[in-house]
């Protein structure tokens, strides 16, 4: 039981992490849940959301808003009490995921990118991952780290699905498209090291009760 607590819980969170079905695009039909809080997208989602074609500002917005939730998971790990490996991990994150959010800040300013209206997707983004936040933050232990790695795993693999698939196809200034691909970099660095570290969780020997 202790195991379906914690896959539920890192599921739900990572769906935050992984733009949560983003939809960017205004008029994309809603996501559907299902009961372990895996985002399931209907048939025509991806049609629909490259159809609308998301701005510059949008994207910015976005990949901001999932840096924000990555930065905040990663404090809450730091503070919880896990192996060497999963601490040093969460640590390599909040700094990267901080970079992250400085460098589109600073793109934003200099190729004069700026959002005419507010973006409620980013800001569903962020109020959806403090909520999730909460959750996840309730567990201690082997458990907290167990169900923190196995969401940085499922989220970094959605974003990088996200990025190849939406959001470098539709950036439209250069500057932009040569970031989204630095962070795609380190998108998919964070993947397989979570990978390595869950693959160490898997091999290591369960402790008595």
């Amino acid at each position: 039981m202790k195991f379906d607590t914690t896959r539920s819980l890192a599921a739900a969170w990572s769906c935050t992490l992984c733009f949560a079905g983003i939809a960017l695009a205004q008029n994309a039909p809603p996501a559907n849940s299902s009961m372990s809080g895996t985002v399931v997208l209907p048939a025509d989602s991806s049609a629909a959301m490259n159809k609308a074609k998301p701005s510059d500002a949008d994207i910015i917005a976005t990949v901001k808003a999932v840096d924000t939730n990555e930065i905040e998971a990663a404090k809450v790990a730091e503070d919880k009490k896990m192996g060497k490996d999963a601490l040093s991990y969460a640590k390599m994150l909040a700094k990267q995921h901080s970079d992250d959010a400085k460098a589109y800040e600073t793109l934003a300013k200099k190729q004069k990118i700026t959002a005419t209206t507010p973006t409620a997707k980013a800001d569903e983004l962020r109020a959806q991952g403090s909520e999730d936040l909460k959750a996840i933050s309730a567990l201690e232990g082997k458990d907290f780290e167990k169900a923190y790695i196995e969401a940085m795993v499922s989220g970094h693999k959605d974003a990088l699905q996200m990025i190849d698939s939406l959001l470098i196809p539709n950036a439209k200034n250069a500057a932009l498209k040569e970031q989204l691909q630095k962070t795609r970099g380190h998108v998919a660095a964070h993947l397989e090291q979570g990978k390595r570290l869950q693959g160490l969780q898997a091999s290591a020997p369960e402790e008595s009760e």
